[in-house]
């Protein structure tokens, strides 16, 4: 099965609760009625340590301070410590980057909303995974990628790139294409962590190529931050807007129709799954209007289905299940 690369898309939540210690314990379907302790973040802002000292010492003091970050994030850039201070001592220093900085600062503020959100979302994925590891957030800033990425996720660290998220008002931009830049913006940011996170989690059989096996696959990472964050508009884990969900919604019988009378489901071909399930501006095949990424949509759908009618089903339980085709056949999915 594919990994989902960083950008996908997802968000915001309000406080996750759960029974009590003396109440019987709840199923992930279930609505839980009392708060529980939020988990605990460590934020760390890298940003701002290295623009209170943009010398060259501040700047390799900032490496061994960090050397977690040093190595699983610039070390996927630089061969050595020599030529990352030099180059992000030369980058601190550039006006466009430190606009870039100070632009970040405002938008994001103290980034206690972020931190509370991915604390909420932490919280409820560990109740489904008792053994989950709750990551360090990092900030950065990364020069629209000149010393950096957009986003790092490992299972011991989260890095994001404060700049890639500045939204389409600001003067710089990633270069990416206009519909994939519609999703860098603040409100992405923590549904497409979770959405990584969810990856994480996914099992399926690898064997299986189909492009039902895709959209459920992608389905179920949808589903998961539904569930981890079930306060976030469905546009914005879908990545569409609410034009799209509109536009989707009113003709998803026609959408559904063409995979299934051009028998498309069971299809193998990757040039051919890749059309529903890839990144493109919109579905040429389906209609002009027809956003790309269609295939995942409707996997959310089928694995949405396949929950209600299974309500005894845990949300690792559906993670855990790699027959793809049992999780479509048992969902009885048709377009409302």
């Amino acid at each position: 099965m594919k990994n989902i690369c960083a950008i996908i898309s997802i968000l915001f939540l309000l406080i996750f609760i759960s029974c009590n210690n003396n109440s019987t314990q709840s199923t992930d379907n279930e609505v839980v009625k009392q708060k529980i302790e939020l988990q605990n973040v460590r934020l760390i802002r890298l940003e701002q340590e290295l623009w209170a000292d943009k010398t060259p010492a501040g700047v390799e003091k900032l490496l061994k301070k960090y050397p977690d970050f040093n190595r699983k994030y610039l070390g996927k850039i630089f061969p050595n410590d020599k030529i990352s201070i030099k180059e992000i001592g030369l980058g601190i220093n550039n006006a466009a980057v430190d606009t870039l900085f100070n632009i970040s600062q405002t938008e994001f503020g103290d980034m206690q909303e972020l931190k509370n959100q991915f604390a909420e979302a932490a919280t409820n994925i560990k109740k489904n995974y008792p053994n989950y590891y709750v990551q360090d957030f990092y900030t950065f800033i990364s020069g629209m990628g000149f010393w950096g990425q957009d986003f790092l996720i490992s299972d011991s660290m989260i890095v994001v790139s404060l700049d890639y998220f500045l939204g389409e008002k600001c003067k710089y931009q990633p270069q990416l294409p206009q519909y994939i830049l519609k999703r860098y913006k603040k409100e992405f940011v923590v549904p497409t962590i979770v959405a990584s996170i969810g990856n994480h989690f996914i099992q399926g059989d690898l064997t299986d190529n189909s492009l039902v096996a895709e959209m459920i696959f992608f389905g179920k990472m949808y589903y998961f931050v539904e569930k981890t964050m079930p306060t976030v508009p469905e546009e914005i884990i879908a990545g569409y807007s609410k034009d799209d969900i509109k536009e989707i919604k009113t003709h998803q019988n026609i959408i559904w129709a063409h995979l299934v009378d051009k028998k498309l489901l069971f299809e193998t071909k990757a040039e051919i799954t890749n059309r529903y399930i890839g990144e493109r501006p919109n579905v040429q095949e389906i209609g002009n209007k027809c956003p790309g990424r269609i295939g995942r949509w409707l996997g959310w759908q089928i694995v949405r289905k396949y929950m209600e009618l299974n309500k005894n089903i845990t949300l690792k339980e559906l993670m855990s299940e790699k027959d793809a085709k049992k999780i479509f056949i048992n969902s009885k999915y048709k377009p409302e």
